[in-house]
């Protein structure tokens, strides 16, 4: 394992800052595993270079090729990772291995009755063995040199072994496992339970007790393999781990005991062979725990989130400071400039349902005047604000629901509808706007539309397979009715979404979430999002993942999803603000832990400029906080707990 340094460079020699960086086996597409930052923590694959350019690492020794992305810049690099001391202790090992075996084809050669029955059944030059003549000898290794018996090398017996070992008596049933120079003990075993001073941040948030803190650098291993991975080390002194085994959860009350099985490691047993601690798959457990760590954890308990009010001043959330677009736009709407403020929902239900959307609508209304519905979906759903839609004939694609790639595209949120008939239609009914703005694909394929019953007028074939658009504009401010139909198609027509706004000023919320959404199925649609983003021209967007991940186990389908996502809404706008959200404690069938999710969000966000609502932290766990009143489903909050999540966002980081 070597660490690597160097920094990633643009065609000029300036530097790269949050440049995607990608480490692949040396002439594949393979990704390489196990890398690890200059602290010993885990590092994801692919990585981004942090405010310097810096590109940072550790990997297994071997041959690689890294690759860095950066916009139009897109480059590699063969590297080479070769521990020296790594090197060394395998060369030392394998002559440990080749004297052992030396000694044991030696001894395996016959042991003998006595030297006259070795010289005579072994020929000159070899070597044969006898018993030895005293409690202190095992055997005596002899060679046959020329008829003469010469000694080679005494083998000592058991019994002498344990003479010279030192027996200690130990009275006290607390045992020390880890203890530092002056003799001040960190982990034990009371009567053969693990036990310590105390939890580390890393547990304590597998258990669900209190927030990650990421950016930790005090940190002391205790135990690693021979690839340098740490699995149990010390945190300002308290015992901390990768997370909990499920002898130690089920001690705990957090989950059953599984049966013993090959893939856990012991890590400190008795001479009868009990094993007192051990890995469970990297994770440490053990028998159960102490009275200490016990006692802990029953005062954290008692005093967790769902006992006390939150200090918002310990939580993740970030400042704001990177929103200036959103406040330079607030600031002219206040001063009474002409100006339109945009905020964008994007991601999962979150930001497709209407809850959360509608009430941060409420805030931003106490003070500015809406000017238009926004986005409307393709998919004709969730509508809001009184507008009423239908369609009929056409066939739905929707990201969030299938692996396979869009066949004639999508829009940006994920969804398209198709038809080959010429009986299809869509209705959009009491829409307030000045313009309307229709996205499709371009032909053969042949629709209408009209507004308000008017005369039928056919689309444009456009340049075939291309994103087209028809702008219906000089509306007057009041609701309309837009009408398509497929009257005289032979081909295939696909809609792709609606644009409704009007020429005043004020607020809009673009609602643009894709109900069911997961970050592997997000990257569907990043090849559709920056046109639409450059058009929308959004100030502000919220991102909502997370609470399918968590289901789906999916982490890297997450991080991919997220960073897809946040870097071509840049490419298409580059100083548009961004809030990613952590979401709270849902009841959903965890496949990783929500906190983890929530990890790597939080460090997505800081990573790549963006802000970061840990509304995680603001919520208890879930069985408190639904007895509260707070949600919708098991998945979705009502309007109470979105007034709780969009108030948080809003004064924290908007007002």
């Amino acid at each position: 394992m070597e660490l690597k340094n160097f920094f990633a460079q643009d065609d000029q020699g300036n530097k790269l800052p949050g440049a995607s960086c990608y480490l692949y086996q040396r002439g594949t597409e393979s990704l390489a595993g196990l890398l690890y930052k200059a602290n010993g923590r885990p590092l994801s694959n692919p990585f981004t270079t942090d405010a310097n350019g810096l590109v940072q690492f550790a990997a297994a020794n071997g041959l690689y090729d890294v690759r860095v992305i950066s916009g139009a810049r897109d480059y590699r690099l063969t590297l080479q990772f070769n521990d020296v001391a790594e090197t060394v202790e395998a060369a030392e090992f394998a002559a440990s291995r080749a004297e052992t075996a030396r000694d044991s084809a030696v001894l395996s050669s016959g042991v003998k009755n006595d030297t006259a029955h070795g010289l005579a059944t072994t020929l000159d030059g070899e070597h044969f063995s006898v018993l030895g003549t005293s409690a202190d000898d095992y055997v005596i290794l002899y060679k046959n040199s020329a008829g003469v018996a010469v000694e080679v090398k005494r083998y000592p017996s058991v019994a002498s072994l344990d003479a010279k070992l030192a027996v200690i008596a130990v009275s006290n049933p607390m045992v020390p496992i880890v203890a530092d120079e002056n003799d001040q003990v960190a982990i034990w075993l009371d009567k053969g339970k693990l036990d310590a001073k105390g939890m580390g941040p890393t547990l304590l948030q597998d258990i669900g007790l209190i927030p990650f803190e990421p950016h930790r650098t005090d940190l002391i291993p205790v135990l690693m393999d021979d690839n340098e991975r740490v699995a149990l080390w010390l945190d300002d002194g308290k015992l901390d781990a990768k997370g909990l085994g499920p002898v130690i959860r089920d001690d705990l009350g957090l989950g059953a005991f599984q049966p013993y099985d090959g893939s856990r490691v012991p890590v400190v047993i008795d001479q009868s062979e009990n094993v007192g601690v051990w890995l469970d798959e990297g994770k440490l457990d053990a028998k159960a725990l102490g009275p200490t760590l016990a006692s802990d954890v029953q005062s954290i308990v008692n005093n967790t989130l769902a006992h006390q009010p939150v200090d918002l001043n310990q939580l993740l959330t970030t400042d704001g400071k990177s929103l200036w677009l959103y406040k330079a736009k607030r600031g002219l709407l206040k001063s009474g400039a002409p100006a339109k403020l945009k905020i964008m929902f994007a991601g999962d239900s979150w930001s497709d349902l209407d809850t959360i959307p509608n009430k941060m609508g409420e805030l931003l209304n106490q003070d500015f005047t809406k000017i238009g519905y926004g986005w409307i979906s393709a998919l004709l759903n969730r509508m809001t604000n009184g507008v009423t839609a239908s369609r009929t004939g056409w066939t739905l694609y929707d990201a969030s629901s299938t692996p396979l790639p869009p066949e004639f595209g999508c829009a940006f949120d994920g969804g398209s509808i198709t038809t080959n008939l010429a009986t299809a239609t869509v209705r959009i009914n009491n829409l307030t706007a000045t313009k309307i703005v229709v996205y499709y694909r371009g032909g053969p394929g042949v629709f209408r539309y009209r507004v308000d019953g008017g005369a039928w007028t056919q689309a444009p074939n456009g340049v075939a397979g291309g994103r087209e658009k028809i702008v219906l504009d000089g509306l007057t401010d009041a609701a309309h009715l837009l009408e398509i139909d497929t009257n005289g198609n032979t081909s295939t027509v696909t809609l792709y979404g609606f644009y409704a706004t009007r020429d005043t000023s004020g607020y809009e919320i673009l609602k643009c979430g894709r109900g069911g959404l997961r970050g592997g199925y997000a990257v569907k649609m990043l090849p559709y999002i920056t046109e639409y983003a450059a058009e929308l021209e959004a100030d502000l967007l919220i991102i909502s993942l997370g609470t399918n991940d968590y289901r789906a186990g999916d982490v890297q389908g997450y991080i991919d999803g997220l960073t897809g996502m946040i870097g071509k809404h840049r490419e298409a706008r580059p100083d548009i603000g961004i809030i990613v959200i952590a979401p709270p404690d849902s009841n959903g069938v965890a496949a990783v832990p929500l906190t983890t999710i929530r990890a790597h969000g939080q460090r997505i966000a800081s990573s790549l400029g963006c802000e970061f609502a840990d509304i995680h932290s603001i919520f208890p766990i879930f069985a408190k906080s639904h007895s509260l009143g707070l949600w919708m489903d098991d998945l979705h909050l009502n309007v109470y707990g979105a007034d709780i999540l969009c108030r948080h966002i809003y004064y924290t980081l908007l007002k």
